[in-house]
């Protein structure tokens, strides 16, 4: 009486492991043909030297990224702008500042003064947010501290 049910018991778990079976079989077989290897260990290969490569190129991306950060601080970067009037109560303020500098507040200033004769422009170099040959004017160091504020 028990020998019966322990057979069907026996031919239940062989069906249920033949179907596991056939359901990994499937999945390799179907992992196979997708890759064009012939066994589990080419397969692993292939997926590590792509990792690799993988590993290389976000490498070179992170040292490209690196050297750009470091030369954009060159980059000119801030802009001010100041409109002033040079002859007092006269005119208005038709003359203006221009500050251009980089990240490290390095870069010039360009002065245009609007006269009845023309216009004149004049520039000088900016390092630290100094002029570095002549003094700065009222206007120009204005127009610095603007652009140093944005940053």
């Amino acid at each position: 009486m028990l020998l019966p049910f322990l057979l069907a018991l026996e031919a239940a778990w062989l069906m249920v492991l033949s179907y596991i079976i056939w359901r990994i079989r499937k999945s390799q077989m179907q992992l196979f043909s997708s890759s064009g290897k012939q066994n589990v260990e080419e397969i692993l290969n292939q997926i590590l030297q792509n990792e690799d490569g993988r590993h290389q190129q976000w490498q070179r991306l992170h040292d490209q990224l690196t050297r750009l950060q470091e030369h954009s601080q060159y980059h000119l970067q801030k802009i001010g702008i100041v409109h002033f009037n040079p002859f007092g109560r006269v005119g208005n303020e038709q003359s203006f500042v221009i500050a251009l500098l980089d990240e490290l507040n390095n870069g010039l200033v360009m002065n245009f003064i609007y006269t009845h004769e023309g216009v004149r422009v004049y520039t000088k170099k900016i390092k630290q947010g100094n002029g570095l040959e002549y003094e700065l004017s009222g206007e120009e160091k204005t127009a610095i501290a603007q652009v140093q504020e944005k940053r």
